[in-house]
């Protein structure tokens, strides 16, 4: 455990090296990003994750000295004022803890295994984002795929729309083609979610499946459907034109678990 050195000055060159991760251009420059919350700080040292720095005030470090003792020593640990955690911070009322994660040491040109995924195209909406690596997590899926053109994983909102399971499921950054590619050949279905498929309560999900949507607002490209060995769409109601992506991606996930477990 290193020992922590008191910051009392937002004029500090580390506190304002750390502001500037507030920009995914910064924190890809750097291959850092923030860790924001207690909740989230948690679940990066049980999963053992990379951490550079942590920024935690005197009431934090009193009542969380536990997980503190945690780190390694090659974290470093700054005692700051409450002002000074909220500048660093990107929400308006931090909980008193901000740390800086490194960026995954995993080969993103190598894809991993997977059972049972979602592959987002051109997904903006952090929130959709972190709500369906949230979702793929609890229904035992492997990671969110994210098209390059699509929002950052390391967006600060991606990670607090996750409440922490950010680090147990890390969303994978990596080209649709490729990664489709990669997909057909170990025979994994395609399955292209859109509102002109089939009834997903009529596909079979019990084989391993990758579903795929598209952008909030433009859905799938005609290049990725054209991929798909199904397309699959959740009934609704007449009058309601969409579901938000993000209940989709979480509905199909689901009902491919559902499945499973009553195949079993």
């Amino acid at each position: 455990m290193a020992t922590p050195i008191r910051i009392q000055s937002g004029q500090n060159a580390i506190v304002k090296a750390t502001v500037k991760l507030q920009r995914i251009s910064e924190c890809q420059k750097r291959g850092e990003f923030l860790v924001e919350g207690t909740h989230a700080l948690t679940e990066a040292i049980s999963t053992n994750w990379d951490l550079s720095a942590v920024f935690v005030t005197d009431p934090w470090m009193i009542d969380n000295s536990h997980l503190l003792a945690q780190l390694p020593k090659s974290t470093a640990q700054y005692v700051v004022t409450p002002e000074i955690l909220g500048k660093i911070a990107t929400t308006s009322t931090p909980d008193g803890a901000v740390a800086i994660g490194r960026f995954g040491t995993t080969d993103r040109s190598a894809v991993p295994v997977f059972d049972l995924a979602l592959a987002l195209e051109r997904v903006q909406d952090p929130g959709n984002v972190g709500t369906l690596v949230r979702s793929a997590t609890a229904a035992g899926a492997g990671p969110v795929f994210l098209s390059p053109d699509s929002v950052s994983p390391y967006h600060p909102k991606v990670l607090r729309a996750t409440v922490g399971q950010w680090f147990r499921n890390p969303p994978v950054s990596i080209g649709i083609d490729a990664l489709l590619k990669h997909t057909r050949s170990l025979n994994i279905q395609i399955a292209v979610a859109d509102i002109s498929g089939t009834s997903f309560w009529d596909c079979d999900f019990t084989k391993p499946t990758l579903f795929v949507l598209g952008n909030e607002g433009e859905g799938i490209s005609d290049a990725v459907r054209t991929q798909a060995d199904t397309v699959v769409a959740i009934p609704m109601k007449i009058g309601v034109e969409s579901l938000n992506v993000a209940t989709t991606g979480s509905l199909l996930l689901y009902e491919a678990l559902r499945q499973r477990t009553k195949k079993r």
